[in-house]
């Protein structure tokens, strides 16, 4: 969508001219800026090489922290540095950007036919489900192995009112730390006691 490219490409260059106090801004601007050369439409890698005097203004990038003195620029420094070497080797860059390419296509929910498959949805938090190809006990992965079941999670049994060997565990617990307070109470209270009676 055009519209929404402007809005962040906009706000990415802001970012990038925010005063030097604002340093965290910039170095995120800086990284955004490296995903979208990656990731994102020509259109990105067009407008950060007309831009690029923008990226060469902070390869000298400086912010001393007022309270201890440490420089916090050297982050936004070395990924300045980068992204002018990224912009200025078209090799390079593509070569970024083809190994994106795989890296997405590898991990995008292709199942070992070769078939799309959905991943599963929220239901699942995006890790295949039920429906989505992939993750079932016997499937072969690209290299020829054949995936193991996953396992589910075991919940900690302290909030189901249902078990009650963990409630006997949690009371026996509870015991403990009553009687340790107790015992460090009666140490406290005899301490006390003995400087009394020093005095």
């Amino acid at each position: 969508n055009y519209q929404q490219y402007k809005e962040v490409m906009g706000c990415l260059w802001k970012r990038m001219e925010m005063p030097s106090k604002n340093w965290r801004g910039i170095y995120k601007s800086l990284t955004l800026l490296e995903f979208l050369l990656k990731a994102g439409s020509q259109r990105v890698l067009e407008e950060a090489r007309e831009k690029l005097h923008r990226i060469r203004g902070l390869e000298h990038f400086t912010y001393d922290d007022p309270d201890d003195g440490s420089d916090k620029g050297s982050g936004v420094r070395t990924k300045a540095v980068q992204m002018m070497k990224l912009l200025r080797s078209e090799k390079q860059l593509n070569k970024l950007r083809d190994s994106y390419k795989k890296n997405k296509s590898k991990f995008s929910g292709m199942s070992s036919d070769g078939g799309v498959s959905s991943g599963g949805g929220a239901r699942y938090g995006g890790y295949g489900g039920s429906s989505g190809g992939g993750g079932y006990y016997g499937e072969d992965d690209d290299e020829g192995r054949t995936k193991k079941p996953r396992r589910k999670k075991k919940h900690s049994n302290k909030y189901y009112d249902d078990d009650e060997e963990s409630d006997e565990e949690e009371e026996k617990k509870r015991r403990r730390r009553k009687s340790k307070v107790k015992k460090s109470k009666k140490k406290s209270k005899k301490s006390y006691e003995d400087e009394d009676e020093d005095e």
